[in-house]
């Protein structure tokens, strides 16, 4: 019986091929009788482009074809192109993350320049951070060739704008070889462009006003607060003498609630605006109090001890002086100020140890490490904003310890 299932089996496997095998010879028996038929033309086919070459150009040409399609289309909103709000920059400039990345780079961001109100523009600029890498000398020649390089792809790249309102401006490449006194130095690609802006001045100021508001009247986050806001409403190009009366309103509103409050609120202000000219709201008293607070951080600072503004009165009762003629006290009212004065401890000015003299600091805005395919990688973003230790002079006096 299994053998004669195997014969059945053995046949069902055969017969097909023999009979494929059959038909074919029949088939080609038949053509060799049949006349000559003329064979129709082929299609042309396209001719297939080179191969591709150079990555890094490819990934240019592809990476701005993409961004043009948000940039030249003046249908298309520049929120379309921004994926998260990553803070302000050294002005009061806000940046996003983009969600057009070059390939391989770091990061990508896009980041608002200026604002034209006449014409009803903005300029704004894509970034890709290509590399960053640690100072040293010899990575300066490979840096500076890739910046060539890059300059040299995007000079034969050229968009005809459809309107004056959506269009590029400017590409280039970016090597930060002049901050010296950076740890990192690296490449950046950069593509300027031009979107329409519809807010008015005073919708941009109601609009930023409402987003600070909470965080100028808490005195965790006054400081933080009022240095964004400030520094956002010079960015969207309002002058600095509006901008100083907003925020001394905002002073003297925080300084009624809590002194220091309005100390705080001052303290982040005055990296860009004038203390005397937001102090000009405040009562004499006001005033007083908050140069004694500013006074006694200042000491603390130099007798290098912690300052706690939570627990510092900056209005402690003054002192009674009396005398006694044996039988009776007089009161006398407060001490001679200068009566006990202690000299100043004698110092020499040095530069600043932070901004090495610069005036300027970088600031750490967000890290991020992730386990890439080779490594452990870390993103970063920076902003360079007034040395807070020298306050932008460059310099400080370093007095003797006592």
């Amino acid at each position: 019986m299994k053998q004669a299932i195997r014969l059945v089996f053995t046949a069902a496997v055969l017969i097909p091929s023999l009979f494929a095998g059959a038909q074919k010879t029949s088939t080609v028996s038949k053509t060799k009788l049949q006349p000559a038929v003329k064979s129709t033309p082929q299609k042309n086919t396209p001719v297939k482009e080179p191969p591709i070459t150079d990555t890094l150009a490819y990934n240019v040409k592809k990476t701005i074809d993409k961004l043009s399609l948000f940039v030249l289309d003046p249908d298309m909103p520049l929120e379309n192109l921004a994926d998260s709000f990553l803070g302000n920059k050294t002005f009061g400039e806000p940046y996003y993350s983009s969600i057009i990345r070059f390939p391989g780079a770091i990061e990508n961001t896009i980041h608002r320049e200026k604002i034209n109100r006449d014409a009803g523009t903005v300029q704004w600029v894509w970034t890709a951070l290509l590399i960053r890498m640690p100072r040293q000398p010899e990575n300066k020649a490979m840096l500076t060739a890739l910046k060539e390089k890059l300059d040299n792809i995007v000079k034969a790249i050229n968009y005809t704008p459809e309107n004056e309102k959506n269009k590029f401006t400017d590409m280039s490449a970016y090597y930060d070889d002049w901050m010296t006194f950076s740890k990192t130095e690296e490449v950046t690609l950069n593509i300027h462009f031009i979107k329409p802006g519809y807010q008015t001045e005073q919708q941009s100021i109601d609009s930023l006003t409402k987003l600070y508001a909470p965080g100028l009247m808490n005195i965790e986050t006054a400081e933080d607060a009022s240095k964004k806001y400030t520094q956002t409403l010079l960015a969207e190009d309002i002058t600095k003498e509006k901008v100083t009366a907003m925020v001394s309103a905002q002073l003297k509103k925080a300084a009624d609630k809590d002194i220091k409050l309005g100390y705080q609120l001052l303290s982040g202000a005055i990296s860009d605006l004038k203390a005397q000219e937001l102090m000009a709201s405040l009562s004499a008293d006001q005033r007083e109090k908050i140069r004694t607070i500013a006074q006694a951080f200042l000491d603390a600072y130099k007798e290098q001890r912690p300052f706690d503004l939570k627990t510092f009165d900056p209005a402690p009762p003054k002192l009674q002086y009396y005398t006694y003629d044996g039988a009776t006290y007089t009161n006398t009212g407060t001490v001679n100020p200068n009566l006990y004065k202690q000299p100043e401890p004698q110092g020499k000015t040095v530069k600043c140890p932070i901004c090495f003299g610069s005036g300027r600091m970088e600031v750490l805005d967000y890290s991020h490490t992730y386990q890439g395919i080779f490594s452990t990688i870390t993103t970063s973003s920076t902003h360079w904003t007034t040395c807070t230790y020298c306050g932008g002079g460059g310099w400080i006096t370093k007095y003797k310890k006592k």
